[in-house]
């Protein structure tokens, strides 16, 4: 069996939840081509899947390091995301910033990201915006935050709370009202869960098979500390405004 069939194999079962058998099929395909970008970032993901974060980034590094060898000896970033010669430099970065992030090392985080919107000006269909968003807003750099949230907000409803949250830290309430309204009008029940934090939390589980439930619980307990006491008072003056929201 060739190294790509393994690896297919291998995120099928990543898909279903199979991590012991995609890790199988992963080392299997990399057993066959040892420098294959997609199946060492296959088996980066089954690392990162249970926690295993240092053995989780050697496997992207080293997947960065292989795709790199690949690309075009110019940057087309208009048109970068859709060329295969560049996908696969994009996944493992875009998996080598995502480790960083649940480490908490943010400013690790930065280049990678920054590499990625570097190549495609889409910056992977919207999923590198909001992250070289949160990692500038992190760093204290407020006005490249604002830049990459701005560019978030079409794909990326929870931007519009953390860019709402970065107006409010600011001063500027006029900007944060208006943003957040918005958000509130797309995502009520983030707002209520952000004011009333901590006295309510929702289970980490939520409801079964509700993905827009678990991804906003998901928003709430990765950037609850954008959120201080403070603002979570002011979006909740902000909410008082809208009809019947409470």
């Amino acid at each position: 069996m060739v190294a790509f069939e393994e690896e297919r194999m291998g995120w099928e079962e990543m898909r279903a939840g199979q991590l012991e058998a995609a890790e199988d099929h992963f080392r299997r395909a990399l057993e066959l081509d040892p420098e294959r970008p997609d199946s060492l970032i296959g088996l980066g993901a089954v690392y990162l899947s249970w926690g295993e974060l240092e053995e989780a980034e050697e496997l992207f590094q080293i997947a960065v390091l292989q795709s790199e060898k690949d690309l075009p000896r110019r940057r087309r970033r208009r048109h970068g995301g859709r060329d295969p010669a560049v996908q696969p430099y994009l996944r493992a970065l875009y998996h080598l910033a995502i480790t960083y992030i649940r480490q908490g090392l943010w400013q690790n985080a930065e280049l990678p990201l920054r590499q990625i919107v570097a190549w495609d000006d889409e910056g992977m269909e919207g999923e590198a915006f909001p992250l070289l968003a949160e990692t500038c807003h992190r760093l204290g750099r407020p006005d490249d935050a604002v830049r990459y949230y701005q560019a978030a907000l079409i794909h990326d409803v929870w931007s519009w709370y953390s860019l709402g949250a970065l107006y409010l830290a600011q001063g500027q309430s006029a900007a944060a009202e208006r943003v957040l309204l918005h958000a509130l009008d797309e995502a009520p029940e983030v707002g209520h869960w952000i004011m009333y934090f901590p006295k309510v939390v929702p289970l980490p589980n939520g409801t079964a098979a509700d993905e827009s439930f678990r991804l906003a619980v998901s928003y709430l307990v990765d950037h609850i500390d954008l959120w201080p006491e403070a603002s979570r008072r002011q979006l909740a003056d902000i909410a008082g405004r809208l009809p019947a929201f409470f």
